[in-house]
């Protein structure tokens, strides 16, 4: 999350369960990230079509997604571009990932799904004096 103003960086980490928790495999180098197996949705609405990374509209001004490195160590990083003054709104990012990638996220129905994320335009970090806070 961020402002409008600034871009937001969304970092993506390779993970594996190793049956305690998720560990990030930084052995992994070569997991290969396309914008083309991205979904995004805007505010809930509609899905926009696979590998639709450009142009996408929030509020009255618009983002690309890019995605600024490859895999390396078990990271990768997406860069949202800024939409502008008053233009707030959730852009959530799908990825169509192999099967071995994929997980039980949502605990709601059967089967594993692809992994997703949220990227917030118009919102800051808040207060100082907040020492945690959880949001469902």
């Amino acid at each position: 999350y961020g402002p409008e103003t600034s871009a937001l960086n969304q970092p993506v980490f390779i993970q594996y369960y190793d049956g305690t928790g998720f560990v990030t495999n930084i052995d992994d180098d070569c997991t290969s990230l396309a914008t083309g197996n991205i979904t995004l949705q805007v505010d809930g609405e509609s899905a926009l079509p696979q590998g639709s990374v450009t142009n996408v509209p929030v509020g009255s001004g618009t983002t690309d997604l890019t995605l600024e490195s490859d895999v390396a160590a078990g990271e990768a990083n997406l860069a949202y571009a800024a939409t502008g003054a008053g233009n707030t709104g959730t852009v959530t990012i799908t990825y169509n990932a192999p099967a071995w990638l994929k997980f039980d996220w949502n605990e709601t129905t059967a089967g594993d799904e692809n992994p997703s994320a949220d990227a917030t335009f118009g919102r800051f970090r808040g207060s100082d004096r907040v020492i945690y806070w959880l949001e469902q």
